[in-house]
């Protein structure tokens, strides 16, 4: 069927919100003035949740290698496609970078330069590491819980020297900078 040929878009920028809406959860969870949660039992349950928003972040800029899909389309389709891909993928894009502002904004209020910075790249890397997983090596999100096993053995994989790519972190690496870019236009956009 021709009319579904990107229906699993939607899927993917369903994913991709996942980790802005925990982002918001946390967000107003930490914010909430509730007698009942302790000081200990609430920042164990909002880095807790934290880990969760970084498993799933990975999903919103994902979305942006669905641009290799575009070498299956003849010349006449390729500007419609370019369209809808392009469309989603800035969407996603949108999601995640808000995702990832807001969880810094929620973490750590300071806002220093130096500790944006970090976080920012550290965000950018393991997003680029947990995009090729999900990319190249067909892992998902849910593998950590259904076998965190083979997922932690081809993370173990990427960091062994025999089995380094040159091109596979130039990837990531460039990756990595698109990130970072999306991240900073949303920061400029949002005023954070």
């Amino acid at each position: 069927m021709e009319s579904l040929r990107y229906s699993f878009l939607v899927w993917n920028l369903f994913l991709a919100g996942i980790p802005f809406y925990i982002a918001f959860w946390i967000n107003r969870f930490k914010s909430q003035n509730n007698p009942r949660w302790s000081t200990h039992i609430k920042s164990a349950v909002v880095y807790g949740a934290s880990c969760l928003w970084l498993l799933f972040l990975p999903n919103s800029f994902y979305i942006i290698t669905d641009f290799i899909h575009l070498r299956y389309v003849t010349a006449f389709q390729f500007y419609f496609d370019a369209l809808i891909l392009s469309s989603f993928s800035l969407s996603a894009l949108i999601l995640g970078s808000a995702s990832v502002l807001l969880i810094y904004k929620t973490l750590f209020p300071d806002k220093t330069i130096v500790t944006q910075l970090l976080f920012f790249i550290s965000c950018s890397i393991l997003n680029a590491i947990g995009v090729y997983l999900g990319r190249v090596l067909r892992w998902n999100s849910w593998d950590v819980v259904f076998n965190p096993r083979g997922l932690l053995y081809d993370i173990l994989d990427l960091f062994q020297y025999n089995y380094i790519n040159k091109r596979i972190w130039l990837a990531m690496l460039g990756l990595s900078g698109i990130y970072l870019a999306s991240l900073y236009l949303s920061k400029k956009f949002f005023h954070v």
